[in-house]
C-alpha cells in the first residue's frame, strides 16, 4: 500500500504536462463556415480568407513560366466584442492633382 501516494502524485503530474499540451493543439480560432484551408491568421484578432477561384475567370497558359500566377481572392476578417466581422476596403475618393 505504500504504493498509492505514488501513483496518485505521478496521474497528477502526467495530467499536469499532458491537459495544457492536449488544449493548445484544439482547432485554431477562426470565424465560423471558414475552411481551415482557407484561413490565413495573422493575430489573434485579424486574419485573411482566401476565396475559392473563379471559375469563370480566364487562366494564363501554364506552359509560360515567365508570367505570374493570377492574383488571390479573398477578404479580410477582424475579432471584435461580439465576433467576427468582414473587413471591406473600399478604394479612396480621388483627391486633387495628378498623384490623388
Amino acid at each position: 500500500m505504500k504504493r498509492a501516494p505514488y501513483i496518485g502524485a505521478a496521474v497528477v503530474a502526467i495530467s499536469l504536462i499532458v491537459v495544457p499540451l492536449v488544449r493548445g493543439q484544439g482547432v485554431p480560432d477562426r470565424p465560423q463556415g471558414v475552411a481551415a484551408g482557407a484561413w490565413i491568421p495573422l493575430n489573434a484578432r485579424l486574419g485573411f480568407v482566401v476565396a475559392p477561384p473563379d471559375a469563370s475567370r480566364p487562366h494564363a497558359a501554364a506552359s509560360n513560366d515567365l508570367l505570374l500566377a493570377p492574383p488571390v481572392a479573398g477578404y479580410f476578417m477582424i475579432k471584435g466584442e461580439t465576433g467576427w466581422s468582414r473587413v471591406v476596403l473600399a478604394d479612396p475618393l480621388r483627391g486633387p492633382g495628378a498623384a490623388g
